[in-house]
């Protein structure tokens, strides 16, 4: 069974999306990846438990979206979990902060005067290692007088008829 986890959020010249994408590391995955993002008009995307280390992620975005940027979070996760990775023809993006389970950035439009926050999430797999993360989440939202999306894969469920 083939499982796409995909979402989007679109805000009139501009395609907000995350994906988990795992095997990354894979030339069809980076095919798919490249077709997806320029088919949708993405302008950035944060990818998901790609799998890939970080000796390897230069080449591979460089490959996959030329000229594009991208940040993630190495150095909190060994596990190689978030890919923020930005056209910056279309937006500025300037991290502000990272964990194991997140990268929070400010981001620009530049074909319009639009400014928000953009925190990509990549929820860890039990319930007590979430609760750093909905810490955490609370202390980016505590006076924030901006617009805040918070986007991704929380790794968890509204109830227990949910799960697969």
């Amino acid at each position: 069974m083939k499982r796409i986890w995909i979402q989007g959020i679109m805000t009139g010249s501009m395609q907000l999306v995350t994906w988990n994408i795992r095997g990354m590391n894979k030339l069809h995955k980076q095919k798919e990846l490249k077709l997806f993002v320029k088919e949708n008009k993405v302008s950035i995307i944060a990818v998901l438990e790609h799998k890939i280390k970080e000796n390897m992620a230069n080449k591979i975005v460089r490959k996959t979206l030329p000229g594009w940027k991208y940040e993630a979070n190495y150095e909190y996760s060994n596990k190689w979990r978030i890919w923020l990775i930005w056209n910056p023809q279309l937006i500025e993006c300037v991290i502000l902060s990272k964990s194991e389970q997140y990268i929070q950035g400010r981001i620009k439009l530049r074909s319009r005067s639009l400014t928000f926050l953009f925190v990509a999430v990549y929820g860890l797999h039990t319930i007590q290692s979430r609760k750093s993360l909905w810490d955490d989440l609370r202390v980016l939202n505590a006076g924030v007088n901006e617009p805040m999306i918070c986007l991704g894969y929380y790794n968890t469920i509204l109830s227990g008829d949910d799960r697969v």
